[in-house]
């Protein structure tokens, strides 16, 4: 509310990043030729209060497959003046979770499968970054395998007296 001698001249100003919008004023008669044109002029001037601006976007994400089910991410930090709070996942497009540092496990994933990641940083005020340059990464092969299958080691084995039977061909 904007008062002028005692009495209410506006009411309502709603402030958006860098211009007024009036959302209801009231002037009296003998105001309103003069002040109109004032307030069509009037800057409004960005302040500290008032937020304009997002985190900057997480960079240089880079991850590893470590098994058949999960991948590892790790990204560089964003920057906001207000605190990034929390990063989004995304991965093949959706939001698989969050992380409030800048590394993220995804697990139960399929073998041989490619995933494509990107990554958003949010602030304390609500603002979201842009999307972080993609990458696509595959999970490992599956490891299992079951009674009768064919196994290649290119270690040495070790047999243990006692423990099921393994045959050697």
């Amino acid at each position: 509310m904007v008062f002028s001698g005692g009495v209410l001249i506006m009411t309502g100003m709603h402030l958006t990043a860098g211009r007024a919008r009036l959302v209801w004023i009231w002037f009296p008669a003998e105001l309103r030729l003069h002040l109109l044109p004032v307030l069509r002029l009037l800057p409004v001037r960005p302040s500290s209060f008032f937020r304009h601006g997002t985190a900057t976007n997480p960079s240089g994400l880079s991850g590893i497959a470590v098994s058949s089910s999960e991948i590892d991410l790790t990204w560089t930090a964003s920057v906001d003046n207000v605190g990034v709070t929390k990063y989004s996942i995304y991965e093949n497009g959706f939001i698989v979770g969050t992380s409030n540092t800048t590394s993220y496990k995804d697990t139960g994933l399929i073998p041989s499968t490619a995933y494509t990641y990107a990554v958003t940083a949010s602030d304390a005020a609500g603002n979201v970054s842009a999307k972080s340059t993609s990458i696509t990464l595959t999970t490992l092969p599956s490891t299992k395998f079951s009674i009768g299958d064919r196994v290649e080691t290119t270690t040495n084995l070790n047999v243990v007296p006692g423990h099921p039977r393994l045959i050697l061909q």
